[in-house]
């Protein structure tokens, strides 16, 4: 007998429970269950170190458990659509899905669907491993006009994140693009605007995206930081592939001052090889930049500005932003203590500017029920065991807060399972029998009529998106809208075994 997945809005969802393999299994002899909240990286590296951790010493069921009605988090909403090679991490990922110790719930906001403390009464322990789901903001009044966006919010928009289809982002009259900040991300952001369409289009960048950047009309890109280019936090990897990679730019530096590093530099670059080599490509390619100077005509311009703080955005008359006003800064202080200090001397910086990204960092959310710190933006732990909870682990961003690459978080997964999987050995000295965790989870998510999208759902997504990608000669053509990948997961068709099949 086969069952077809119903799944519209948020009822609906009888059916779709028993897609999950641990429906009207129970817990028996040597075992646990985990809920791993966050189908990111953190959430990935956690669950593949747990079953490498449990294996042969006790039985372990995982739950992954996603806001999103899809898995990968950062890999698949984060890394820019022409780093393609990042993502074969995926395939690990997907590895980790297709364990038979492992559930899938999709769809699943934990905090409104299921509370953290009631996911603590289902399993033996929780890790979260939700990352960081908001920005940091510049705190100035007139960063919110229109065409001034948050990183976040912008990369989430060419890689489809379904939060961020209807951003509203105007390049058809944009020349001047700025970008606030000196990371990775910033240079992602720079990089995509200058790509030309033919090669976004070999990508699998959202549709909607790709579109508005065929009409773009963007001659010119500044990339501005606070700091120094000693201090600069993006990767010599990054720095190589804008400058010398991307056929359409022409990289200036709109100050030879900006490239003087001070004594006080040269004592944190002496430490920090990978910012020596930037700051040594930076220089080169700025010589070779001004040589070639006369032919930024034919080409989008990539402006970079150093020591310099944004104080002010203003607007035309509908509320757009026009211009971005910056303050010169100095850097005082001790090597590896120094801090930005803003001149305003009357020596601003003023840039023509119809579009802004601020790539100045991403902060966690608390949830509640859960100990948080905003100064750090985590929650407190001891080597990933959250402080005064028993059975709760804690992996990623929300661990150590928002910084390194994703492959940090591999280490970082280590050191939580290891925890974890000590409190999971003493649970499971005994025998003990009992519902699984994820089946507890399955009933009361069906109870409460969410359309939680399993496995399948997602594997009917990923046939999809790679079928329609293969029709226009891309990787794949991602489904952005939560609605459309909930109609996408219920065109699965699900064969019972033969213990869900007598409830049927």
């Amino acid at each position: 007998m086969i069952s077809r997945l119903g799944i519209s809005g948020r009822g609906g969802s009888g059916r779709l429970w028993r897609a999950f393999s641990t429906v009207g299994s129970t817990s028996t002899g040597h075992s646990a269950s985990v809920c791993v909240v966050g189908a990111g990286p953190a959430g990935f590296y956690t669950a593949e170190s747990l079953l490498r951790m449990a294996s042969g010493r006790f039985n372990l069921k995982l739950s992954i458990v996603e806001r999103l009605a899809v898995p990968f988090g950062l890999v698949r909403f984060g890394v820019a659509p022409d780093h393609p090679e990042v993502k074969h991490v995926e395939n690990i990922f997907q590895g980790v899905l297709e364990n038979r110790s492992v559930d899938f719930f999709g769809n699943v906001t934990v905090g409104r669907d299921v509370t953290v403390p009631e996911l603590m009464q289902m399993y033996d322990a929780v890790v979260l491993a939700c990352g960081a789901e908001s920005n940091r903001d510049l705190g100035l009044p007139s960063e919110h006009l229109q065409n001034i966006f948050s990183a976040r919010d912008f990369v989430g928009w060419y890689n489809a994140h379904p939060d961020f289809t209807n951003l509203p982002v105007d390049l058809s009259e944009t020349t001047d693009a700025v970008v606030i900040g000196n990371g990775n991300v910033a240079l992602d952001v720079a990089r995509i605007l200058m790509r030309n369409y033919e090669e976004l289009a070999r990508t699998d960048i959202s549709n909607h995206a790709l579109s508005t950047l065929k009409r773009s009309m963007i001659k010119r890109v500044h990339v501005v930081g606070r700091r120094g280019l000693a201090q600069a936090a993006w990767t010599a990897k990054e720095v190589r592939e804008i400058l010398h990679s991307v056929p359409s730019v022409a990289p200036l530096v709109a100050d030879e001052n900006d490239l003087k590093v001070s004594s006080v530099d040269e004592q944190e670059l002496q430490s920090n090889r990978s910012r020596r080599r930037c700051v040594h490509i930076m220089k080169d390619a700025y010589s070779k930049g001004r040589a070639s100077e006369e032919l930024a005509g034919t080409k989008k311009e990539l402006v970079f500005h150093f020591r310099r703080a944004p104080v002010e955005f203003l607007p035309d008359d509908h509320g757009k932003v026009v211009r971005a006003d910056f303050l010169r800064t100095v850097l005082e202080g001790d090597a590896g203590r120094q801090r930005v200090v803003g001149l305003d001397d009357g020596n601003r910086l003023k840039l023509p500017a119809q579009l802004v990204v601020k790539s100045v960092g991403y902060k966690s959310v608390p949830l509640a029920g859960v100990p948080f710190d905003p100064k750090g933006s985590t929650v407190p732990n001891d080597r990933g065991k959250v402080s005064g909870e028993e059975r709760l682990f804690v992996s990623g961003w929300l661990k150590r807060g928002p910084s390194g690459i994703i492959a940090t978080n591999k280490w970082d997964a280590e050191e939580t399972s290891s925890m974890a999987i000590s409190h999971l050995s003493r649970v499971c000295d005994t025998p003990r029998t009992g519902l699984l965790g994820s089946v507890r989870l399955s009933e009361l998510l069906q109870k409460r009529l969410v359309n939680a999208v399993p496995l399948s759902g997602w594997n009917s997504i990923d046939a999809e998106e790679r079928k329609r990608g293969s029709e226009q000669d891309r990787p794949r053509s991602k489904i952005a809208s939560t609605e459309a990948l909930l109609k996408q997961a219920a065109a699965t068709e699900i064969v019972p075994t033969a213990e869900e099949g007598s409830e049927l």
